[in-house]
């Protein structure tokens, strides 16, 4: 956000509005939401209604962002997308140091926001667990706020990873724009079946511990079903409590995958021999594990730390999902090669 108000005669004089983050309360995640939730309640305005679209992403990186604003494009849609970090986090070269890099969602679209035709929120946690954060307030999320104060209607979904999470996605901006989804996605999505089907001997059968915020957790299981990966360990850092059922609802109540709400990585670390995991999916910390173990990891979410080009990774939709899927296989497929007396030079 890098947007000015002149007032009383001051130029350049900085918007503020305040939230309280502490380190000691909640996840990130909890921070994350409430800071969006605090800068909506500061900006957003009633009104007569528009025909734009307020987009909240959650936490996803910034080529996803870039992303999401590529599909609203093609789509002719007027989107609010609310954070914006695509450009401030993942700027160009410049040949003088930026303080506050150029950038943000600005704050004339942010009072928008409270005149949208409908709001389009990803996320599961935050989006059914009112009142059980750490936070007091009932309001979780941005979205939930606008619903409420400013009845903006709300279209939560899961973050769109998978093919099954993409069409639903897809299906809600068509419902809303009644424009043909462009064949450049979904050649996108054509091209992701293929590679499935090429890939299913890789990958079926195999078996995950997956870790990190609850939200990216919960869609990446549901992908893992999809492409016939098993999760036998889910785990986060939080403890909303909604995963057990949140799994329970792509697998069925009758589910053998172990959850671990609240957990770290030294009980992770505990848990996984018994396990027999094949891979691990998560963020950078879970290094350590995966090397003591002699698996491989494919690194997602936050943080990312011991890779280069986090920023560029992407996640949703038919595209990232066809990355995210390669991401895996690649890494099965070297691990296969690794571990064998004689290695392959054909898998």
């Amino acid at each position: 956000m890098r947007d000015y108000l002149n007032t009383n005669g001051a130029e350049n004089a900085p918007l503020f509005f305040n939230v309280s983050t502490p380190s000691y309360s909640g996840t990130h995640m909890n921070g994350f939401h409430q800071a969006c939730i605090a800068a909506v309640k500061r900006f957003a305005v009633s009104g007569l209604r528009g025909r734009h679209l307020n987009l909240f992403p959650g936490f996803v990186s910034p080529a996803d962002l870039r992303y999401l604003k590529e599909v609203c494009a093609d789509m002719s849609i007027d989107a609010i997308l609310f954070p914006d970090y695509s450009e401030t986090l993942d700027n160009v070269h410049t040949r003088e140091y930026q303080l506050i890099p150029t950038g943000g969602t600005p704050v004339a679209h942010l009072e928008k926001t409270g005149l949208a035709e409908a709001t389009i929120e990803f996320g599961t946690v935050f989006n059914r667990s009112v009142g059980r954060q750490s936070n007091t307030s009932s309001i979780n999320s941005a979205g939930q706020y606008l619903e409420e104060k400013m009845e903006v209607p709300k279209k939560p979904m899961p973050l769109p990873i998978g093919i099954e999470a993409s069409d639903h996605f897809f299906k809600v901006l068509w419902d809303f724009s009644h424009r043909p989804i462009p064949q450049k996605h979904l050649k996108e999505r054509g091209r992701l079946v293929d590679a499935y089907v090429d890939a299913h001997k890789y990958v079926f059968g195999k078996r995950a511990v997956l870790y990190g915020e609850e939200d990216l957790v919960i869609a990446m299981a549901a992908f893992l079903k999809e492409i016939g990966i098993k999760p036998v360990l889910v785990a986060s850092g939080a403890s909303s409590g909604i995963m057990q059922n949140a799994l329970a609802g792509i697998f069925g109540a009758d589910h053998d995958i172990m959850v671990a709400d609240g957990s770290d990585f030294a009980t992770i670390r505990e848990m996984m021999p018994d396990l027999k995991p094949d891979l691990m999916i998560g963020n950078s910390k879970g290094y350590y594990i995966a090397r003591e173990l002699k698996i491989p990891i494919i690194r997602i979410g936050f943080p990312i730390h011991d890779r280069f080009g986090a920023s560029r990774m992407h996640h949703i939709g038919y595209r990232g999902t066809q990355e995210l899927f390669d991401r895996i296989v690649n890494a099965l497929i070297e691990y296969k090669q690794e571990s064998s007396p004689v290695g392959y030079k054909y898998i």
